[in-house]
């Protein structure tokens, strides 16, 4: 089947660091399956990603409070705040 391809497009490039100061989350974080609104919140304590946490697991076929971002680099020094 002959189709005709999109024309590249370069994405910019994420900022490493994220003060949380925005009002939904950048494109870079990304949850484990159907995120649960519920389970986060970025207005609580602005400034803060705040995760609510239940009793679900990564195995449970449910949604855990997880947001996490891929690791682009072998060689990364990663560092966060807990408040």
């Amino acid at each position: 089947m002959q189709a005709e391809t999109l024309p590249s497009y370069a994405w910019p490039k994420e900022d490493a660091r994220d003060d949380f100061d925005e009002p939904g989350l950048r494109f870079c974080w990304n949850f484990l399956r159907n995120p649960d609104a519920a389970s986060w919140s970025l207005s609580t304590r602005p400034g803060w990603l705040r995760l609510y946490g239940s009793a679900l697991t990564l195995n449970d076929l449910a949604s855990p409070a997880f947001v996490g971002r891929c690791q682009e680099h072998f060689a990364c020094l990663v560092t966060l705040r807990v408040g």
